[in-house]
């Protein structure tokens, strides 16, 4: 009898270590909600909106010194169909500032990665990237492709726009006063998230990526700008960039915002929403 009771007892207490130890399990996978999240040395904000329901969730990417806020009017659409995350980099908007030689394309993944791991964030994810950020999509993609289901870039920068960019500039600036005015302009405009040598470095990341074919199996829509290009032949020199980025994917759509200038989700929201949406469903 007293065996029986033993036994007895002893299945009880396993019963109740596996119901506290489902609850415990419960609680560290739920979704985090807005807010900042400690990376260890340094903290990243995050906005978090919409419900985890099967479908994809959808990160947005911001451009060189952009922070979460950018994609305000367009991520509270895209959260009425699925989970959508936001998030300023170190140095941005409500995040934690890092030294300079953490702000390059590979430390910002690592970052993202951890970020959406700390917040309980599920993937697949679809990476909505604008400007420098398509850099950091490619990146992302190469590192944890797993985990990306698609990519909309929203005039993402290019490898070999540095050397088009001084060219076209060159043929708008005839003057060499006029254009080493210019050059020292642009160059020093970068300031927040680490020089220009630090773009130069992530754009050389993203290059680094082609090796590796990332991109191959994984549906993109590349949309390209029509509007505020420095020149007739800087624009075809543009577009022809964005036909070589869709041509890293065998599911790849291109897509033209004929009345946007660089800030595409601005002045079109709607023509980013429906290649977002297009991509989730």
């Amino acid at each position: 009898m007293k065996s029986k009771v033993s036994g007895l007892m002893f299945l009880v207490v396993i019963l109740i270590v596996s119901m506290f130890a489902s609850i415990a399990g419960a609680e560290t996978s739920t979704v985090g909600t807005t807010g900042k999240y400690d990376l260890g040395d340094y903290s990243l904000y995050a906005n978090i909106q919409g419900v985890s329901n099967g479908k994809p969730t959808v990160i947005f990417e911001s451009g060189y010194g952009d922070d979460s806020s950018i994609w305000a009017g367009i991520q509270s659409v895209v959260a009425q169909h699925t989970l959508t995350v936001s998030y300023d980099r170190a140095g941005l908007g409500q995040s934690d500032n890092v030294s300079e030689n953490k702000k390059d394309a590979k430390d910002q993944v690592k970052a993202l990665h951890k970020l959406l791991n700390r917040a309980h964030i599920p993937g697949p994810y679809i990476i909505v990237a604008h400007s420098i950020g398509g850099t950091n999509a490619r990146v992302y993609a190469d590192r944890y492709g797993e985990d990306v289901a698609g990519i909309v870039f929203v005039d993402s920068s290019f490898e070999n726009q540095e050397e088009a960019l001084y060219e076209a500039l060159h043929e708008a600036f005839p003057d060499p006063v006029d254009y080493d005015a210019f050059i020292a302009a642009y160059t020093g405009q970068f300031t927040v998230e680490g020089s220009h040598e630090t773009v130069l470095e992530s754009l050389n990341q993203a290059a680094d990526t082609v090796k590796h074919d990332p991109l191959r199996n994984i549906p993109i829509s590349v949309i390209t700008a029509s509007q505020e290009q420095i020149s007739e032949a800087f624009k075809s020199v543009w577009f022809g960039f964005h036909a070589t980025l869709a041509s890293y994917s065998d599911f790849s759509k291109s897509v033209t915002a004929e009345n946007s200038g660089h800030y595409v989700m601005l002045s079109e929201p709607q023509l980013v929403i429906n290649e977002i949406l297009n991509l989730l469903n």
